[in-house]
């Protein structure tokens, strides 16, 4: 299903279709792994709501170890 996405504002921030979001159960707040594979961006979605259940995560360093940084 190739769709069009425009670049929304000069942050770079952009939309999603509609049909891409409920393709994948997409809800606003959700958060995505941007990377780029052989010059393609790559948005994968990340699961952070088991973290709250566990005791002992931080977001924000589980996030960073995802991206690699």
């Amino acid at each position: 299903m190739p769709l069009i996405v425009i670049l929304y504002d000069d942050q770079g921030r952009t939309k999603l279709p509609i049909e891409i979001l409920k393709a994948l159960n997409l809800k606003k707040g959700d958060k995505l792994l941007v990377k780029i594979e052989n010059n393609k961006i790559v948005l994968k979605p990340v699961n952070t709501k088991k973290w709250s259940k566990l005791e002992g995560i931080d977001e924000e360093k589980a996030l960073k170890a995802l991206q690699g940084v």
